[in-house]
């Protein structure tokens, strides 16, 4: 039986978010396509903007992320670490951008990848049916007609591949 890589996680603390989620100037235009974004998610169940708010403290810039990731989310503090050439990155449409932050939100809500990829590393989910991060990012990309970004991702569904 396999055992899927779900980790518990709670949303964050009322009491810690008090102080609201805060994220760059750079990415205003993305938190803002969030925002406005009426589509439910099959997968999150919920509207986009109070889902992110409820797993994630803040999303800052970190010039230390390494050029193969656009973004990582960290379990402990609730924080997503962009990379900071990714906000104004102009061959990048906005959708696509906002998929990455679905994307690192699944995993503050506990979805870790569930198996290495061909990279060795812990960077892909097994099947589109486990629902985790990649399963919403896809999605993501599918529902805002994003064919070539859904290819380049559709990589990351199966083990060692």
């Amino acid at each position: 039986m396999k055992l899927f890589a779900l980790a518990i996680v709670f949303p964050i603390e009322p009491s810690a978010s008090d102080g609201g989620f805060s994220y760059p100037e750079e990415l205003k235009p993305v938190i803002e396509f969030w925002d406005r974004e009426t589509w439910i998610h099959p997968l999150i169940g919920e509207p986009f903007g109070p889902w992110l708010r409820k797993y994630t403290l803040k999303i800052v810039l970190d010039p230390t992320i390494p050029p193969a990731y656009r973004a990582v989310a960290d379990h402990a503090t609730h924080v997503i670490y962009w990379r900071p050439d990714m906000p104004n990155e102009v061959n990048i449409p906005i959708a696509a951008k906002a998929a990455i932050i679905v994307h690192e939100g699944r995993h503050l809500q506990g979805y870790r990848h569930s198996c290495a990829g061909k990279d060795g590393y812990d960077t892909s989910d097994e099947t589109m049916e486990e629902g985790g991060a990649v399963a919403v990012h896809v999605i993501f990309l599918e529902h805002f007609g994003l064919r070539n970004w859904v290819e380049y991702f559709k990589q990351y569904v199966g083990c060692g591949r």
